[in-house]
């Protein structure tokens, strides 16, 4: 091969060229070539690395070693293992195209609202443009990682490394993906242990825990949002709970819960029934005269019940990282106890599971008269 052949192929722009009876040359991006052919593994096509181009693995060594694949494929003596085959349209897989199909089973298996989906992969292309448009096939971890680094947040850089290897993953399960060639995550994109926030709840802080309460109700967050976290205070409802409360559920003092949308179905259990003290009161008849589709707490934009995501980034921005919803449900869990109540009050206050054996399920006592009075004093130590 001459010189100026070699420049040839060993010069070209990033891309991916081809050379016929399903030999190609990929060039990275950071000008990188590698020689793959397509070829048929168990009736699914696939494009297998074959090596790295140079003037001694030249055109003409690569097609002799891309034949040899095609007869081992054909032969079945050669395995699945080293790249991505095709995405569902039969074309070679990009980053953008595995990210995607992720987010849209995620869609489809309610785990997501579309607000959500559209906000996260939008996310995700924006942090790896550099990627996005990248056949998988021959993308290596190391470049992956190069791209992410330019993130300036390491918070962010983490998060966005673990929803591509979640999608990677995915396509794993699918069968797309031989294998995930992302392993554990960098150190470069994970938080020191000395600089990490462990700490959860404010646990028996309750000046914290009132001045955060403050925070929330008079910040700029949408109005859904504010409500929902006070609601969560107020209450010590799981966030969950808080998110799907809907207005048939209050019948003018009270909240009554199905059992089935609270967190311990036992079926001897009744539907829970939440005092509400005057400031929960106050919201939640505020929130029931604005319900769209029945539900209390709703986004002004999607007409959608809010995400836990929002509501959990507000705890954290006024909190420090230091408290978060369910935070709260051990400092009045805490709280009534250091008032000397009974446990099996302070359980029901919270809807907790008991350690109470067989005799659990004849107590169907929901200690209304007890637990109204314990969430007013609640009340005037955090929100009056």
């Amino acid at each position: 091969m001459s010189d100026d052949e070699v420049k040839g192929y060993l010069n070209k722009a990033p891309g991916t060229y081809s050379y016929g009876d399903g030999l190609t040359l990929r060039v990275s991006p950071k000008g990188v070539s590698t020689w793959s052919a397509r070829i048929t593994i168990g009736g699914i096509r696939t494009l297998r690395k074959l090596g790295a181009a140079s003037p001694a693995f030249n055109t003409q060594s690569a097609r002799r070693a891309a034949f040899e694949a095609m007869q081992a494929a054909e032969s079945g003596k050669l395995s699945m293992g080293g790249g991505l085959v095709v995405d569902a349209g039969g074309h070679s897989a990009t980053v953008g195209s595995l990210v995607t199909q992720w987010a849209d089973g995620m869609l489809a298996q309610d785990r997501w609202t579309k607000r959500h989906h559209q906000k996260t992969v939008a996310r995700i292309e924006l942090h790896t443009s550099g990627l996005w448009r990248c056949p998988v096939a021959g993308l290596s971890r190391p470049e992956i990682n190069r791209e992410l680094a330019k993130i300036e947040s390491v918070d962010t850089a983490g998060r966005v490394f673990g929803w591509i290897k979640e999608a990677f993953e995915d396509a794993v399960d699918r069968g797309d993906l031989d294998f995930c060639v992302l392993g554990r995550r960098p150190k470069a994109f994970l938080v020191t242990k000395k600089n990490k926030q462990t700490r959860k709840s404010y646990g028996t802080d309750f000046d914290k825990l009132r001045a955060l309460y403050n925070k929330i109700r008079i910040s700029d967050n949408a109005r859904a949002v504010r409500q929902a976290g006070q609601i969560s205070i107020l209450t010590g409802l799981r966030l969950g709970e808080v998110i799907g409360l809907r207005s048939d559920y209050f019948d003018g003092s009270v909240l009554l819960i199905p059992r089935a949308e609270m967190k311990e179905k036992d079926t001897w259990r009744a539907d829970f029934t939440v005092p509400l003290s005057p400031p929960a009161l106050e919201i939640i008849e505020e929130s029931a005269a604005s319900s769209v589709d029945g539900w209390l707490f709703v986004g002004p934009k999607s007409g959608r019940p809010i995400s836990h995501e929002g509501v959990e980034r507000m705890f954290r921005k006024f909190s420090n990282r230091e408290h978060v919803p369910h935070g709260t449900r051990t400092s009045l869990y805490t709280w009534a106890l250091e008032l000397e109540t009974p446990v099996n009050i302070a359980d029901s206050l919270i809807d907790h599971a008991t350690s109470k054996g067989t005799g659990g399920h004849y107590d169907q006592t929901q200690y209304i008269p007890q637990r109204t009075r314990l969430l007013e004093q609640w009340a005037e130590l955090i929100a009056l």
